[in-house]
């Protein structure tokens, strides 16, 4: 589930824990970026209150991941992150807004600054829960052992493993194409789905949302394309790649190699999680191997 966390207050965090359901948080980071990006409908509401929800939330391991989107004039990305880490996340998503005017020298500072608070965040002993960030250094590691395998399935499940659900009950592939019109609704939770509206997302891989100009990227091997909702509110096209995906993702990669480049062969937390990271991987790649054989 994905939310604000307005609504996550100590009874509804304790029936989410009984349903076993955890909570993906759109959070921004702390009380000043939280008030300009986010501000509260009821202005009654306080950040102070709505970070002790947060904590309980988190405490109960039913708030585990938070999803921070970076806006273009946000500059205190570092102390946004270290606040979030005071509320006791382990895991932490950097997304920057989409549909927005972004400039390249904007996306590489913010990637640089994250990377410098990276390495000097694992030389004082702690590795970063930045996902993606860590998503991509596993495989910056296996690429150099020549165990990467690049992603071959598509940017995400839209209409695959995924659908979008309106108020009214329309389906569409998620939830940001749930604003784009007739022409992808899906069918409806009262009517089921209609199967020809949706094959055309069930055929989707990651080619299919690389172009030609892709190919001399250098982010290319681990770009699983772009976000169909996002390519179409940029280009109109919803396989046309996403201008700010692109960007972003060059930078994430390049200050990508920084960081291993710098850590790999003399700090020992950051190599024992790379260890522990990519042995995980292996162990999970091959359990899910057995169970397939076993059916």
């Amino acid at each position: 589930m994905i939310s604000n966390g307005t609504l996550l207050n100590k009874e509804i965090v304790t029936k989410l824990k009984n349903l076993d359901i955890e909570v993906i948080t759109s959070v921004d980071g702390n009380n000043a970026t939280m008030q300009a990006n986010r501000p509260f409908y009821n202005i009654r509401q306080s950040f102070n209150g709505f970070d002790s929800q947060l904590t309980f939330a988190v405490e109960k391991k039913v708030a585990k991941v938070a999803r921070v989107t970076v806006s273009p004039n946000q500059v205190n990305i570092v102390e946004n992150v270290k606040h979030l880490l005071s509320i006791g996340y382990k895991s932490i998503m950097i997304a920057l807004a989409t549909n927005v005017p972004w400039q390249k020298e904007t996306i590489d500072k913010i990637y640089h600054t994250l990377s410098d608070f990276y390495i000097e965040t694992a030389r004082a002993g702690s590795i970063l829960p930045l996902q993606v960030t860590n998503q991509l250094l596993l495989a910056k590691h296996e690429i150099q052992h020549d165990k990467y395998e690049p992603p071959t399935s598509g940017f995400c499940g839209a209409g695959k493993e995924m659908l979008g659900v309106s108020p009214n009950g329309d389906l569409y592939p998620c939830h940001r194409f749930t604003h784009s019109g007739k022409e992808y609704l899906l069918g409806n939770v009262f009517n089921g789905i209609e199967h020809t509206k949706r094959e055309p997302f069930l055929q989707v891989t990651t080619s299919t949302l690389h172009h030609e100009m892709c190919n001399s990227c250098l982010a290319l091997q681990y770009c699983p394309g772009s976000c169909m909702a996002a390519n179409l509110l940029d280009s109109g096209d919803t396989f046309y790649p996403e201008s700010r995906h692109c960007l972003e993702l060059r930078a994430h990669v390049y200050n990508v190699d920084r960081i291993y480049n710098e850590l790999i062969n003399d700090c020992p937390p950051f190599i024992s999680f790379l260890t522990e990271a990519w042995r995980s991987k292996r162990e999970k790649a091959l359990m899910s191997l057995l169970s397939e054989l076993s059916e």
